[in-house]
């Protein structure tokens, strides 16, 4: 399984804006479509993949233009091949699209808060990843949710 630096910046700038629409009725649909699109792995390298699918969904208002209209082709990218990591950042992203369906908007609100830096220190750390993610960001998620 692969995916560039550049997905992991647009995954941050997804979940972002998820976070701070949360009530939107086109997110549980863009993460469906989402985790479609990441379900069976990735093993070809494609730094423009969320933001083809987000044009192919035709959902391109302003809040979603920098995902549809400006690619990464031409920026270095780096790696990402860590499967754990990977994993990680899908199942939380399922996770989250299960809180909007079932309207547990105050707790999908903050998995998507505690979850939207995740993308962006993995890309920006791809040999070490900061053990201080977990005590300040995400563990406090789990303490306060998950029982």
């Amino acid at each position: 399984m692969i995916i560039t630096t550049h997905e992991l910046y647009d995954f941050y700038y997804l979940i972002t804006v998820i976070r701070n629409e949360i009530t939107d009725k086109n997110n549980i649909y863009i993460l469906k479509k989402v985790a479609d699109l990441y379900k069976n792995g990735v093993e070809e390298i494609d730094d423009n993949r969320l933001r083809k699918l987000m044009i192919s969904l035709n959902i391109c208002d302003d809040k979603w233009s920098v995902l549809c209209y400006e690619n990464r082709y031409s920026q270095e990218s780096g790696l990402l091949k860590d499967k754990e990591k990977i994993e990680f950042l899908i199942t939380n992203m399922n996770e989250l699209e299960n809180l909007l369906i079932q309207k547990k908007y105050d707790q999908a609100f903050d998995l998507a808060d505690a979850l939207h830096m995740y993308p962006e220190i993995v890309a920006n750390n791809l040999k070490k990843f900061p053990k201080s993610y977990w005590k300040l960001i995400y563990n406090p998620y789990k303490k306060k949710w998950i029982k």
